[in-house]
């Protein structure tokens, strides 16, 4: 029973079928296809996470203004490497925070810049740089904090979910070429 399980479900091969020529184990492929959904879902969800967590700190400590702004320090975020990683790149996270000092430079000069000063000019000092939240980004914030909380239990439903997907999807696939073949074998 497992034998055929393994070899008409599992390593389903495209080449078995008369007029499907193709070397192709369809099965295998959807598989890895599925781990590869769920890991963009782990990345994404872990993002979110880190991103709730970064705000959580600002409003818990009160960063809603230039003149409240705090270091990664004092928000006990100074050895989350993710938060840094977000706040050094053009990220949702370093939109949404603002940097005390941080260069307001139109677009013009920025590209006659050369790519060095462009550099050194936005670069970000951890240890020093204070972030706050703006009043522009107050709204957007709060529903970063009320949404964007990291959730296993959603992150595995959905995990399930998706080889579920693939489990249903692997059990019709013989039943579902061998249809696709008798139709290339009727033309």
């Amino acid at each position: 029973m497992l034998e055929n399980v393994w070899n008409n479900i599992i390593l389903l091969n495209l080449r078995d079928f008369e007029n499907i020529s193709v070397d192709f184990y369809i099965n295998i492929f959807l598989f890895f296809l599925a781990l590869a959904i769920v890991a963009c879902a782990f990345v994404f969800e872990y993002s979110r996470g880190v991103m709730h967590v970064a705000v959580k700190q600002l409003l818990r400590h009160g960063a809603l203004g230039e003149g409240e702004a705090k270091t990664l320090s004092k928000l006990g975020l100074a050895d989350n490497k993710m938060v840094k990683l977000f706040l050094s790149r053009d990220t949702r996270l370093s939109k949404l925070l603002s940097r005390v000092g941080a260069p307001d430079v139109k677009y013009e000069d920025f590209v006659k810049m050369k790519r060095a000063e462009q550099k050194e000019l936005f670069r970000v000092d951890f240890s020093k740089d204070r972030f706050y939240i703006s009043d522009e980004n107050s709204d957007q914030a709060n529903r970063v904090f009320s949404s964007y909380a990291f959730s296993l239990p959603r992150f595995l439903l959905f995990a399930l979910l998706v080889f579920l997907l693939w489990g249903a999807i692997a059990a019709f696939s013989y039943e579902l070429i061998s249809y696709i073949d008798s139709v290339l074998l009727n033309k």
